[in-house]
C-alpha cells in the first residue's frame, strides 16, 4: 500500500516536470496564471510598443450619424471590438473584427491592412479609422482605439452608440 502511494506521488511528480517542460519548449507557452482580456492586450501592446509605427495618434469620439456617414466610404477604416461571437451575430457592412479578448491574433491578422491603411495619404482626418462596439455602456471601442493609437496607428475615432450587437446603423 504504501509502495503504491510512492509509486501514484512519483507519477504526479514526472506528469507535472513533463509537462512544464513541454509548455517551455511551445513557441509560445501558455501562461501559468489567468490573466484577463485587458491585461493580456496591455501586455500585447508592452511587447510592440518598441517597435511602434510612429508618434501615438489621437483618439476622437464621433457620434453615430458621424460614423453612418463614413459605412461604405472609400479609405473609411472601420473595426468592430466586440467578442468575435458578436462580430459573427451582425456587424457593420465592410467592417473587420479586433476584440479586445483576442487584441493580439487579430491585430497579427489585421497588420498588413492596418499598415497599408496608415501609410496610404489618402487616408487623413476625413477617412479616419474607427472603432466601435455595442453601446454606450461598452468601453472595448475605446480601449482597442488607445492600444491602436499607443501603437502609431491613426487617427482613430471611436464611437460607443451603434446599438444593441447584430444591429446596424440605418
Amino acid at each position: 500500500m504504501k509502495l503504491d502511494f510512492i509509486g501514484f506521488l512519483a507519477l504526479v511528480a514526472i506528469s507535472v516536470v513533463v509537462g512544464f517542460g513541454l509548455n517551455l519548449l511551445r513557441a509560445k507557452p501558455l501562461p501559468l496564471v489567468y490573466q484577463p482580456p485587458t491585461e493580456r492586450l496591455a501586455s500585447a501592446i508592452e511587447t510592440r510598443d518598441a517597435r511602434r509605427e510612429s508618434q501615438e495618434a489621437t483618439v476622437e469620439a464621433i457620434e453615430l450619424e458621424d460614423l453612418k456617414n463614413l459605412v461604405g466610404k472609400p479609405g473609411a477604416l472601420i473595426l468592430d471590438a466586440r467578442p468575435d461571437l458578436f462580430y459573427e451575430a451582425g456587424h457593420i457592412p465592410s467592417a473587420l473584427n479586433l476584440s479586445k479578448e483576442d487584441f493580439e491574433k487579430d491585430f497579427n491578422r489585421l497588420l498588413p491592412k492596418l499598415r497599408e491603411f496608415s501609410r496610404d495619404t489618402r487616408h487623413s482626418t476625413h477617412n479616419p479609422i474607427v472603432v466601435y462596439c455595442a453601446d454606450s455602456s461598452c468601453d472595448d471601442s475605446q480601449i482597442v482605439a488607445e492600444a491602436l493609437a499607443r501603437l502609431g496607428f491613426g487617427p482613430i475615432h471611436t464611437s460607443r452608440t451603434v446599438g444593441k450587437p447584430g444591429k446596424r446603423p440605418d
